[in-house]
């Protein structure tokens, strides 16, 4: 399109321009680092532990003790960039 806009197949919403999901993917993946740049250095493991997926944090946390979940959120975020920037036309 020219106006820059989304690209839709018709009236599917679900036909989203293999761009966007592509820069959305890398979005998230950058966010993911930054957000474990700041907890590795700022993160307070105690608040971390709660919740319906604390035994996700508690497990993580005993693995790799405060940098746990540093870690995991990196892995994410390693991950998505990585999906990113795959060459693949399916997405």
């Amino acid at each position: 399109m020219e106006d820059g806009g989304m690209k839709f197949e018709g009236n599917n919403l679900f036909s989203i321009d293999p761009e966007h999901v592509r820069r959305i993917r890398l979005a998230i993946g950058v966010m993911a680092l930054v957000l474990a740049i700041f907890n590795l250095f700022f993160g307070d493991p105690i608040t971390l532990s709660t919740g319906r997926w604390s035994w996700v944090y508690r497990m993580i946390t005993e693995l790799f003790g405060i940098y746990g979940y540093p870690i995991f959120q990196a892995t994410i975020g390693v991950a998505c960039i990585a999906w990113s920037r795959r060459k693949s036309s399916n997405t």
